[in-house]
């Protein structure tokens, strides 16, 4: 039985294998073996057929990068906070 997570893994591989397949025609578009439309084609086969994948991973992504900054941001203003304020000497 596949459960979201397996089909989102499963998904992820596909969309992975297929860009290995795509860097292969781009050596060979290099290398003038296949002509341009066809490049192209694969291009945007490659989008059409992974787009939802790629888009959640990007989204994914996004959000990872948004709490790590978050994080940091907060740590820093934490350091600066304390770097700032006024130090009390103890009464004598």
């Amino acid at each position: 039985m596949n459960g979201p997570l397996d089909d989102s893994a499963q998904q992820i591989e596909r969309a992975t294998a297929d860009l290995e397949d795509l860097r292969r025609l781009l050596v060979r578009a290099g290398e003038g073996e296949i002509d341009p439309a066809e490049l192209r084609s694969a291009l945007e086969a490659y989008w059409s057929g992974n787009r939802p994948v790629l888009v959640a991973m990007a989204a994914w992504l996004g959000e990872q990068l948004r709490v790590q900054t978050l994080q940091a941001l907060y740590q820093w203003r934490a350091e600066l906070t304390r770097s700032v304020s006024p130090r009390r000497d103890p009464p004598r």
